[in-house]
């Protein structure tokens, strides 16, 4: 078994780390919006620090300070000292879910899951229905490609699976998915504090993947990727399999000189960072590597780009608990957008375009935005053969 914590006990030397320096704050989007000094990552801490030795109970104050966060990482970019920020967050909200302290909103959210196995409470048997559009049947694979909730829920952001399934045929991988089998993978839970239920939410699909056989997941999804790679280790120790986003087999394809693309594309594009792939996975330059290899494409960057790049808002179940001040951040990192001059924001993942989208469509605003799955399929890529 790997190493999980989930207790502000077992940070409790990382408060004496922190040098009260202020950086967190001034790159803290829920902080910009709030401006409650509580917010910030060092006010989280003396909250966290308080509340550890019981001098300071389980207030509204103390829970508003534990999830109003997007878990967005640049407050842990910028510290000097190493402070483990997140994972203190993380841990606080998991002492206040046991005493079942937390907003409202997750309240339902959490039902969904457990009832349902999706955070929106959709009947399962409708999980994948586009999928069977294109084919695919439930069949043991070594590698499986893993929809998530997003593509699976909501109904728009069905493109990004759908495109993403014609890339892996393209390239002639002998794949499955779960089809209406597949369930959460837990990181909701994990935002909302829900430690024991996360594991056992990850004993459920580590049951699934070792019915399907599989040797390989390939996602579309950032969050799905981060928990598939790098939580479940921590509960259950070595996977046996390997965990790949679908930019980092597409990436390999373009390196090796194997995919031609038949298609100008013609578009004025910024690129938006998730925090899942981005500060949480390091991986910046792989989706522009991609993107400048797409002919006809210019890339215009945003003044807050790679590690310094904004969250969309929708980190962290921030949108869950606190969808105003979600929305607040999202209209701003659309403002980022426009002030590049393009006709679209390309972003690697479907909750950033699910919640950059409600500001657009809002505000009305001459900008469109899509995945970068699907921006390379409009290309019409070709794939040799390996």
């Amino acid at each position: 078994m790997g190493e999980f914590k989930i207790s502000l006990k077992e940070f409790e030397i990382q408060f004496y780390k922190c040098q009260r320096c202020g950086k967190c704050r001034v790159v803290c989007p829920t902080y910009e919006e709030v401006g409650w000094e509580s917010i910030s990552a060092r006010g989280r801490i003396l909250l966290a620090q308080a509340f550890l030795k019981g001098d300071l109970p389980p207030t509204k104050r103390l829970i508003d300070s534990m999830y109003l966060c997007t878990t967005c990482k640049f407050c842990e970019e910028v510290c000097p000292a190493d402070v483990k920020l997140i994972e203190i967050g993380e841990a606080g909200r998991a002492d206040l879910y046991r005493l079942k302290k937390i907003p409202e909103g997750y309240f339902k959210l959490l039902q969904n899951i457990f009832t349902t196995d999706n955070p929106f409470g959709f009947d399962p048997s409708t999980r994948t229905e586009f999928i069977q559009k294109v084919g695919l049947q439930e069949k043991k694979a070594d590698v499986l490609f893993y929809v998530g909730c997003m593509a699976s829920s909501v109904r728009r952001l069905a493109r990004v699976a759908n495109k993403t399934i014609d890339l892996l045929k393209s390239m002639n991988i002998n794949f499955t998915t779960l089809g209406n089998q597949e369930v959460c993978c837990g990181e909701p839970l994990l935002c909302a504090g829900a430690k024991p239920e996360f594991e056992k939410q990850a004993e459920k699909n580590l049951k699934l993947f070792q019915k399907v056989g599989v040797k390989e997941i390939i996602t579309a999804c950032p969050a799905c990727f981060e928990v598939f790679k790098n939580y479940y280790p921590k509960i259950f120790g070595k996977m046996d399999f390997n965990v790949h986003h679908i930019l980092e087999v597409l990436a390999e394809r373009i390196r090796k000189g194997s995919v031609e693309f038949k298609k100008e594309v013609n578009m004025k594009i910024t690129y938006h960072d998730s925090c899942h792939l981005g500060r949480r996975m390091q991986l910046y330059e792989l989706p522009r590597e991609i993107i400048r290899s797409l002919p006809g494409v210019e890339l215009v960057e945003m003044k807050l780009s790679k590690e310094n790049s904004m969250c969309c808002g929708g980190g962290g179940g921030l949108n869950v608990a606190f969808p105003e001040v979600a929305h607040s951040i999202a209209k701003k990192r659309v403002k980022d957008a426009l002030e590049t001059g393009v006709e679209a924001i390309v972003t690697d993942c479907p909750t950033c375009e699910f919640i950059l989208s409600h500001a657009i469509v809002e505000d009305k605003l001459k900008i469109r935005i899509l995945s970068l799955v699907e921006l390379v399929s409009s290309a019409e890529p070709v794939f040799q053969a390996d």
